[in-house]
């Protein structure tokens, strides 16, 4: 309900990012150098929670599986998508 809110409310994929300092190489420890592949990180957990990996809307199916299709009407025909 949350992710279908947030999207109804105007926030995309673009507003699913880290700070800056975490995407940077770490300069010490066990790690250095080491950069978080935050990408495709962020494409696992959208595939996972059964969400559009373009857009981060949650999908049609997801939605349905929750009960909350007529939320994925609204959403999905309402960006002309389908």
């Amino acid at each position: 309900m949350k992710r279908l809110y947030n999207h109804c409310m105007g926030l995309t994929a673009a507003n699913d990012r880290l700070p800056g300092h975490l995407l940077e190489p770490l300069q010490e420890g066990g790690s250095v150098g080491y950069v978080p592949p935050f990408e495709e990180m962020k494409a696992a957990y959208y595939a996972a929670r059964g969400w559009d990996p373009a857009t981060g809307r949650p999908t049609r199916g997801a939605l349905a599986a929750l009960g909350l299709q007529r939320f994925a009407d609204e959403l999905w025909e309402s960006e002309g998508s389908r």
